[in-house]
């Protein structure tokens, strides 16, 4: 890989661990289907600014809420009319733009556009299917994210407050789905709401999509633990110190379905329809915006090892710092980019 160096560990996914002192207050609470929480030295408590955010986010990208903006976009149903919405706050004209350039980046492996297939393979119910080639060479027709025509306002920095966002399906059974990168938007924009305010130190963790700045209570670097991949096993083995960055971690070792003795990682390959089958456990991605570490991590699990490799290398001014983890033979095989900020013991 970009540099990759080899080593045999445990290792893990992201939580944020911090020892609380007098002058940081700390917000917790539930969101998108996970918590959050927000660590930041100041004597002001912005509870319902926090709240404010995350409720906005819910009302756009909630597939659970019939009423999201994103909930009437799947359902609209017209090819020949186009599914109008006020975008006041850019926030959905801005997740289809970076979505889109991370879609051409990684020639597909990030794709918000799987809804579909993702349906057909009845991931997140209980449910256990083998779908059949046919069908799913049927529903691939309906996936790929530069179907999606998405018209914009000629200004709509200055002016979208005043106008309507369009968007025109090509085929009504197009879906969006935006849950592998609107998490780590949304510590995004906590994180510009609390820069705004004028602290300077803070961590904001969206269910394990985590952005720092400054120092921790101990006036160090963040620390934030990578767990093990081991079922059982939630005490962070591996630390990462980090200040005035992102990080983000994507997993297929607790999230599949086993069909005929065989395991399905949930993470399906738009290219192929079919859930991802390689020995990429985790992938932990650092960069300098949280939707890109969480969107990179996304692909480069759905990538595997070899095209992670490739990728860095035709991609190094991206400044993306890979943590990966595979099971090979049984064994955890750890690869990371160099300079990838491991806390060594002293």
């Amino acid at each position: 890989m970009k540099y990759l160096f080899f080593s045999l560990l445990l290792i893990v996914i992201l939580i944020g661990c911090t020892n609380k002192k007098s002058e940081f207050l700390e917000l917790r609470g539930y969101t998108q289907g996970t918590t959050y929480q927000v660590v930041y030295k100041d004597t002001v408590d912005y509870q319902s600014e926090v709240k404010g955010i995350l409720d906005q986010i819910d009302r756009e990208f909630n597939l659970w809420d019939s009423t999201s903006v994103i909930s009437k976009l799947n359902s609209h149903d017209r090819t020949d009319t186009v599914f109008a919405f006020r975008d006041s706050l850019l926030n959905f004209t801005i997740m289809m733009e970076v979505s889109q350039d991370i879609y051409r980046k990684t020639e597909g492996a990030f794709d918000p556009s799987l809804l579909p297939l993702l349906e057909l393979w009845k991931f997140g119910k209980d449910e256990t299917v083998l779908p059949t080639q046919e069908e799913i060479d049927s529903v691939k027709q309906f996936t790929g994210f530069t179907e999606f025509d998405f018209s914009l306002i000629d200004n709509p920095y200055e002016e979208s407050y005043e106008q309507n966002v369009q968007i025109r399906k090509s085929k009504a059974q197009r879906k969006l789905d935006f849950n592998g990168i609107v998490q780590g938007y949304t510590v995004d924009l906590l994180y510009e709401l609390l820069e705004s305010k004028g602290v300077s130190d803070f961590m904001i963790n969206v269910g394990g999509e985590i952005k720092v700045r400054g120092f921790n209570p101990e006036e160090k670097n963040w620390s934030i633990g990578i767990q093990n991949p081991s079922v059982n096993d939630e005490e962070a083995q591996s630390i990462v110190q980090l200040t005035d960055c992102a990080i983000a971690t994507s997993g297929s070792y607790r999230n599949f379905k086993e069909i005929d003795g065989v395991k399905y990682s949930h993470m399906i390959d738009g290219r192929t329809g079919y859930p991802v089958h390689h020995s990429l456990l985790s992938c932990t991605v650092i960069a300098s915006s949280a939707y890109e570490a969480d969107a990179y991590a996304t692909a480069f699990m759905v990538m595997g090892t070899e095209e992670v490799d490739q990728f860095l290398r035709d991609n190094s001014y991206l400044e993306l710092q890979v943590y990966l983890i595979e099971d090979i033979a049984g064994e955890y095989h750890v690869t990371y980019t160099e300079g990838f900020p491991l806390l060594t013991e002293e």
